[in-house]
């Protein structure tokens, strides 16, 4: 696969808004509601799945709004699980994950989708995180995997969807996120990031497990998630 810095222009294509819901998280209206707001003033089709970390037991509300999101059945707990979940039950092209923690602002999607174009995904980087605590999480996952991003947890991202083709989640829990971005730069993915809005609160997105970190490190899965996409994609004219 010969490698190029080209992307195809999808800022304006459809948007999944997957949003993970935590166990302790209170009620989800007065976060999808602001998002809601934002997602209508973009002006581009969408959809909003609610995907609960706490597994099939837990069944969050939907906004009382007709159509205004699905609940997806989520099999296992954590939050890897969740988004695993959401991603699987993801129609568009984009992909923003966004976490019901009430930590986040939905209106920074918009810069998110002014840098898209030019890239795979584009990581939130919180604004206002501690020297330490950015230290912490963004020099052990340049030391293991080479990911060089400045905060390699932030939970908020926008993804063209399509690189989740060789990227199937194994961590249930919330080192997904850097999972996710260990494999995207393996397979050589563009990265961009973005400064957002962030209030630290009493919920917040499980940091994951040494076990997760292990058997990433151990025995890593690029998939295909889809073999046949992937088949049919190695034979385009332009993959070349």
């Amino acid at each position: 696969m010969s490698f190029t810095w080209e992307r195809e222009p999808i800022r304006t294509a459809p948007l999944s808004v997957v949003v993970t819901v935590p166990p302790a998280a209170g009620p989800v209206e007065p976060i999808v509601e602001p998002l809601l707001s934002q997602l209508k003033r973009l002006g581009q089709d969408y959809e909003v799945l609610l995907c609960p970390e706490g597994g099939p037991d837990q069944r969050p509300a939907r906004p009382e709004e007709p159509g205004a999101a699905t609940v997806v059945t989520v099999e296992k707990p954590g939050h890897g699980a969740a988004l695993k979940a959401g991603l699987k039950a993801a129609r568009h092209p984009l992909v923003f994950t966004f976490p019901a923690t009430g930590e986040y602002d939905p209106v920074d999607l918009s810069q998110f989708l002014e840098r898209i174009d030019r890239c795979d995904l584009v990581c939130g980087c919180r604004r206002g995180l501690g020297r330490w605590s950015r230290w912490r999480w963004g020099f052990w996952p340049y030391l293991l995997f080479g990911v060089s991003v400045r905060d390699a947890t932030c939970p908020v991202r926008l993804y063209r969807r399509e690189i989740f083709k060789r990227i199937p989640i194994q961590s249930p829990s919330g080192f997904a996120e850097v999972e996710i971005l260990a494999k995207a730069n393996f397979l050589e993915r563009i990265f961009d990031e973005v400064e957002i809005a962030w209030k630290p609160g009493p919920v917040s997105v499980d940091r994951g497990s040494a076990r997760d970190l292990r058997r990433l490190f151990n025995h890593p899965d690029f998939g295909p998630v889809d073999p046949d996409a992937v088949a049919a994609e190695a034979t385009s004219p332009t993959s070349a």
